[in-house]
C-alpha cells in the first residue's frame, strides 16, 4: 500500500484477480499490485507470511514475461528465494528504511525519474491516513463471480465490505450490498421481482433430506409457500427450508412421537402422546385421563404441562 501512495501518480494501478483488467492485461484471472501499461512495468510486494512457497510466484513470473512485462518483486526477508527481478527487503517493518530504500532506487533507475518525492518520515502521517481509508475499500474492487442465478457479476465500486455495487453482464447494476452476499452468490438480478421469482419456483420439485419428493404447488411470498409431497401431503413453509431440503413430512413426524411417554412437572405423573399434526400442534393424555390438546413446542412443553 505504501508502494501504491507513492506510485499511483506515476500511472500505476492496481490489476484485481478475476477481473476484466486482469482479462484485458491477458493475465489469465492473476492479480498485480501496480501496473503500467504503456511502461509495461509490473511490481508486486511479497510479503513472508504469504510468500514462503516460490511456485505460485515463479508462475505468475512465466505469465507476465510472455506478455512482455517486466515484473519488479519487493520482498521481506523471510521469502523464499524466486528468479526475476528482486528487491530484497532487510526487514518487514512497515515503512521500513530499507523499503524506502529500494523504492528511490526503483524510481530512479528503473522509471528514471526523480526519488526526491520519496520520504517516509515528512509523509508519515499521510501515509496512514491513505492506508486506513484504501486498504479495504478496494481490496475486491473488479472481482467476478457467477451468482447462484447463473448470470456473472463484478463489484465495480467498493466503499466498504458492507457496500458494494454490483454489475450484472447485462449491464444492469445493483447498489447497496455487502460483500459476503457477492461471495455466497446471493446478490439478486434487479429484474428478479417476486413476480419472476414466483414463476422461476412455482412447480419446482425437490428431493428433501428424508428421502420424500416434495414440488411447489404455492407461492406467495419467500417465508410463504405450500409444498406438496408424493404421498399427497401438504405443508406451509418457507423458500429457504424447500430450498435446503429441510422440510418435514407431517405424517412422518407424527410416526416418530406419537406413543412417546413422559414424567410430566404436573404432580409427576406420566403422560402421552396420542395425536401429532405437527410440532405446534400436539394431543397429550394423562393416566388420569385428561386430554390436553394443541400443544406447541413438543421438545419443550412436552416436559412443562
Amino acid at each position: 500500500m505504501v508502494l501504491r501512495f507513492y506510485l499511483e501518480s506515476l500511472g500505476f494501478v492496481r490489476i484485481p484477480q478475476r477481473s476484466k483488467r486482469s482479462d484485458r492485461v491477458g493475465l489469465e484471472g492473476k492479480e498485480l499490485d501496480l501496473y503500467n501499461d504503456k511502461l509495461k512495468i509490473a511490481i508486486e510486494y511479497d510479503g513472508e507470511y504469504s510468500h514462503t512457497k516460490n511456485k505460485d510466484d515463479e508462475g505468475k513470473n512465466k505469465i507476465v514475461e510472455k506478455l512482455g512485462i517486466k515484473l519488479y518483486r519487493f520482498r521481506e526477508p523471510g521469502c523464499s528465494g524466486v528468479s526475476g527481478r528482486n528487491y530484497i527487503l532487510e526487514d518487514s517493518r512497515f515503512m521500513s528504511a530499507s523499503l524506502e530504500c529500494c523504492l528511490k532506487s526503483f524510481v530512479r533507475d528503473v522509471l528514471k525519474k526523480d526519488d526526491k518525492f520519496i520520504n517516509f518520515e515528512k509523509d508519515k502521517r499521510t501515509i496512514k491516513e491513505y492506508v486506513s481509508n484504501n486498504k479495504r475499500a478496494t481490496i475486491h474492487l473488479y472481482e467476478k463471480k457467477k451468482m447462484n442465478n447463473g448470470m456473472v457479476a463484478e463489484i465495480i465500486k467498493m466503499s466498504s465490505c458492507r457496500n458494494i455495487t454490483v454489475q450484472f453482464e447485462d449491464g444492469e447494476i445493483v447498489y447497496h450490498k455487502c460483500y459476503q452476499s457477492f461471495v455466497k452468490g446471493n446478490i439478486s438480478h434487479p429484474k428478479d421481482t417476486s413476480l419472476a421469482k414466483k414463476n422461476q419456483r412455482l412447480n419446482l420439485r425437490k428431493q428433501m433430506k428424508n428421502g420424500m419428493m416434495a414440488e411447489v404447488i404455492e407461492y406467495n411470498l419467500s417465508n410463504d409457500i405450500k409444498v406438496k409431497f408424493d404421498n399427497g401431503e401438504i405443508v406451509k413453509t418457507r423458500w429457504e427450508r424447500f430450498s435446503t431440503g429441510s422440510v418435514a413430512v407431517p405424517s412422518c413426524y407424527a410416526r416418530n412421537h406419537i406413543g412417546d411417554k413422559k414424567i410430566q412437572n404436573r404432580g409427576n405423573e406420566e403422560a402421552e402422546i396420542i395425536e401429532v399434526k405437527d410440532a405446534n400442534h400436539i394431543t397429550v393424555k394423562f393416566k388420569d385421563g385428561t386430554i390436553v390438546k394443541d400443544r406447541k413446542n413438543m421438545r419443550i412443553l412436552f416436559t412443562e404441562l
